[in-house]
């Protein structure tokens, strides 16, 4: 309950007028988000993914990290970089009996290994080029520790 409270509290403080400056801001951040991500994909030879229907989430893709892509997501976590989604290709799930292929991707079986990270309400430009620093130095380690250890498997981290 002490989430759905905070939110309304919140909610309520800024009024109609604050949320509507809130959006605004998400609203403007989202080039600046694309154009971060971009350079930052360019950098670890990766690409960001063309969604021109969401005025929210960037997605990049992950291949040269491999099946094992979603390790990335742990790492970010641990270095305090939490919201971003990351999914790898391929993987197979069941819930409630039923079967979804390339569970958690956006659709069945996406040929790429990929993230999304958001423009989020209340997401600053320093926070993003600190997101994209974090991410950078997280794919940097894991291609190296990937690489003395020659077979890619991230279990062994």
């Amino acid at each position: 309950m002490s989430p759905l409270l905070d939110v309304l509290i919140t909610l309520l403080q800024w009024g109609v007028v604050g949320w509507r400056r809130q959006l605004a801001a998400r609203e403007a951040l989202h080039p600046y988000l694309v154009h971060a991500l971009t350079q930052c994909a360019e950098t670890l030879g990766e690409r960001v993914l063309q969604t021109p229907g969401n005025p929210i989430s960037v997605g990049l893709t992950l291949d040269s990290l491999g099946q094992d892509a979603t390790f990335i997501g742990s790492m970010l976590f641990s270095r305090c970089a939490s919201g971003a989604r990351v999914i790898s290709p391929g993987k197979v799930a069941e819930v409630a009996g039923m079967t979804f292929q390339g569970y958690g991707a956006s659709c069945d079986a996406y040929p790429h290994a990929y993230m999304t990270v958001a423009a989020a309400i209340g997401t600053t430009e320093a926070e993003v080029d600190e997101f994209l620093r974090r991410l950078t130095v997280c794919v940097e380690e894991y291609k190296a520790r990937r690489k003395r250890q020659g077979n890619g498997d991230s279990a062994a981290f």
